[in-house]
């Protein structure tokens, strides 16, 4: 039997507080990533903020995070309909143990991931990935949050995950 006293710790205001901003600010952010056209994600991370996809995408930068999100509509296009996914982020778990001190926070989630192209509604089919997704992220003097590095580890990847086939100029620094 695990002895949940000796493990769990109740989180302080401050840490109750950042967790809950925190998990809206990552919400706010795919639905950004999710839009089909015009989408504004880079504003999400830091100026030397990124975005990565173990074996996949290595975006530096809010320019190479921009390029992810180019390459999305890119793929819209050339599946002859608007692109939709939709990012479903739960079991997050929090370090705190900067906060006080540097505004620093890591938050690490598990991520499903569904896609396709096309006019709604689109065909349900199995996830492109299940991630283990670690968030760093930081307080700004205003008290907004933004993502110093948000690195996914795929756990399950579909055949068709759209990033399998991705340029690397759209996804890797200096190969374009």
């Amino acid at each position: 039997m695990v002895d949940l006293k000796s493990s769990v710790r109740t989180a302080s205001t401050e840490e109750a507080v950042a967790s809950v901003a925190i998990q809206n600010f990552v919400a706010s952010f795919w639905m950004e990533a999710e839009k089909s056209h015009g989408s504004r994600a880079e504003a999400f991370f830091m100026e030397d903020g990124a975005f990565i996809i173990e074996g996949m995408v290595d975006a530096q930068g809010r320019e190479g995070v921009r390029k992810v999100g180019a390459y999305r509509e890119e793929l819209g296009r050339q599946q002859n309909g608007d692109r939709h996914s939709r990012h479903i982020m739960s079991n997050y778990g929090f370090d705190f143990n900067e906060l006080s001190s540097d505004g620093k926070v890591t938050a690490r989630a598990v991520m499903m991931h569904f896609g396709g192209s096309g006019d709604l509604p689109l065909p349900l089919e199995k996830a492109y990935a299940i991630y283990d997704v670690t968030v760093d992220i930081r307080r700004q003097p205003d008290d907004t949050w933004l993502m110093k590095r948000l690195e996914m580890r795929p756990v399950f990847v579909a055949e068709n995950h759209p990033t399998r086939n991705m340029p690397r100029s759209f996804s890797h620094p200096g190969q374009e």
